[in-house]
């Protein structure tokens, strides 16, 4: 059993009658802040378990479970694709200076045996990466510790048999993970992100659209000088390379690139503000990322933009949108 960064053995034996669901309570003796009990119930008609863990002071926690069903005779199959999924911060944090305002992502790839990999970003450009078995309902639990173990991105995907994907994900962050660290250096209390996707199924064009358009929202993008610049309109080749226009007209230089197996998009821009003390103009490169929805025909993601360069340097984030007619 994994308790944030600690790692504890269990053993125990399952106790129970024939026609009854077999329980077990195991104890969990650790080296600081007392020791645990873990209690379970099987049912084996569901191929789940349920429980709790306490400490000595009769504290619990719910604990629930499955057992690893899939076989090269009882396959996933009929989950087994690639997801495109969206964390999205609830509305009463939108635009909220001290969180971070991008929108997180996860790809998450299933294979015909349950097995699971997954990669993608939050909401201030940490990536995130994983694998793990999915659960006979759809359910992938996801459990990391970021920032130097000062925050997390903890809970479950939900993959439903109409290809969508649902979820109920918290993420948070306590303090700086380093010296270096520029990006919501003080943290953030735990969020529970708002979490969408669904199948992604690749197309030449993506959507069958002709063109793809571009906005940027939130993490202070707004007062940015050319802010209204960086909404732009590129025109979608049947091979998927977005193109935008010269930069008499894209004086940005936005650029994007897709990847039409995966619905993954990339780009970047540079923006020119004048210097705070010199007045002198400065560039800066606005970075971003995120996943196409081949259902709501439309991308969402994350960029990153380091503030004007007063010392200390610290980076925003904000919402990065790519639309389809």
């Amino acid at each position: 059993m994994k308790l944030g960064k600690a790692t504890h053995p269990l053993t125990g034996r399952l106790l129970g009658q024939f026609g009854s669901d077999p329980v077990v309570t195991i104890p969990v003796p650790r080296t600081t802040g007392g020791s645990l009990t873990l209690s379970l119930t099987f049912r084996a008609a569901l191929d789940s378990f349920t429980g709790t863990l306490s400490d000595e002071s009769n504290h619990s926690i719910s604990v629930q479970g499955a057992r690893h069903v899939w076989t090269t005779v009882r396959t996933s199959a009929h989950f087994a694709a690639l997801y495109n999924a969206t964390h999205e911060l609830p509305a009463p944090q939108f635009n909220v200076s001290t969180v971070p305002q991008g929108i997180g992502y996860t790809q998450i790839n299933v294979g015909n045996v349950g097995n699971t990999i997954w990669t993608g970003k939050l909401g201030d450009g940490t990536v995130i990466t994983g694998s793990g078995t999915l659960w006979p309902d759809g359910r992938l639990p996801v459990h990391l510790l970021l920032y130097a173990d000062k925050g997390s991105f903890t809970g479950v995907h939900q993959i439903a048999l109409d290809e969508s994907v649902t979820g109920s994900l918290s993420w948070s962050k306590s303090g700086p993970s380093s010296a270096a660290d520029r990006i919501y250096v003080t943290g953030f209390p735990e969020i529970t992100l708002v979490t969408t996707g669904h199948k992604w199924i690749t197309a030449a064009p993506v959507f069958g659209a002709t063109t793809l358009s571009t906005s940027f929202e939130s993490g202070g993008i707004e007062v940015v000088a050319q802010y209204s610049l960086l909404d732009q309109t590129g025109a979608l080749s049947t091979k998927n390379v977005l193109s935008f226009p010269g930069v008499s007209t894209n004086p940005t230089r936005i650029t994007i690139t897709l990847t039409p197996l995966s619905g993954l998009f990339v780009g970047s821009a540079t923006l020119t503000d004048p210097h705070p003390v010199t007045n002198l103009p400065t560039a800066r490169v606005l970075g971003f990322s995120g996943v196409l929805d081949s259902t709501a025909r439309t991308g969402w993601g994350v960029f990153t933009l380091p503030s004007r360069p007063i010392l200390p340097v610290e980076t925003m984030t904000g919402r990065v949108r790519l639309n389809a007619p």
